[in-house]
């Protein structure tokens, strides 16, 4: 485990590099939901297409 931070430098820097971090996995996630959900409609949008030959 990392030592805690000790200037108000690092401590800034940590608490950003926790926001940046957090808010990214959440962007992530958010793009994965949107995309499976684009996919599906977008599947259900086309109708059945024939068979390759």
């Amino acid at each position: 485990m990392p030592l805690a931070p000790q200037t108000p430098h690092d401590k800034t820097a940590a608490a950003a590099k926790l926001i940046i971090e957090t808010e990214a996995t959440k962007r992530a996630d958010r793009t994965a939901a949107l995309k499976a959900a684009r996919l599906a409609r977008d599947a259900a949008a086309l109708p059945d297409a024939p068979p390759a030959r």
